[in-house]
């Protein structure tokens, strides 16, 4: 009975062990190397206004040309003339927030935002599939983070933020280039 129960055990370990190390699929794409980016819609929530900041027409502007410039960075944006490339809908929730934005002594200085976002893919015309992702943030660096801890932020302007939105494109676009099925790597047609 005993060595029945360590045989049990240790095949089930190994099939969890086997369940984990099998990456889930996330999500199914027809065969194709680019992406063409379709639409870009981005809402803008914050607690307080601070002049010197990008509204959300600005703010979408600003994301839209740093997600085409990291997927052509990535190779992965398709030009006007490639055929079967998946077009992409990127739909973002984006939370600005200032240091102490909720205590009796609100700053200026912006903090790492909170995002969530949801890739849509069309090809024909027709949704294909989705990806959903929430309560996303920029990640920084140890140093930059003990700043932020010790000066509780302030110091931070505009700037900071832009830096934010590249990182979070290039995340994207490095996110999404293996959700590509491409057999072979071709190179994006001029």
């Amino acid at each position: 009975m005993k060595n029945l129960c360590s045989v049990v055990s240790i095949l089930f370990t190994v099939f969890l062990c086997g369940c984990a190390a099998t990456p889930a699929k996330l999500v199914d794409l027809p065969e194709s190397n680019f992406y063409r980016l379709k639409d870009v819609q981005l809402t803008l929530q914050q607690k307080q206004t601070v002049e010197g900041y990008p509204d959300e027409a600005q703010l979408l502007s600003d994301f839209s040309d740093s997600l085409s410039q990291a997927l052509a960075t990535a190779g992965v944006l398709a030009k006007a003339d490639s055929a079967n490339a998946i077009e992409l809908v990127v739909k973002v929730n984006y939370n600005r927030h200032f240091a102490g934005e909720d205590s009796f002594a609100p700053s200026k200085s912006v903090v790492a935002p909170t995002f969530d976002y949801t890739y849509e893919f069309y090809q024909d015309d027709g949704l294909i599939d989705q990806l959903q992702r929430v309560n996303k943030t920029v990640g920084q660096s140890f140093f930059a983070n003990l700043k932020t801890v010790a000066t509780a932020g302030l110091g931070n302007d505009a700037e900071k933020e832009t830096a934010d939105i590249d990182k979070i494109t290039r995340a994207m676009a490095a996110e999404l280039t293996p959700l590509l099925n491409v057999k072979t790597k071709t190179p994006n047609p001029s």
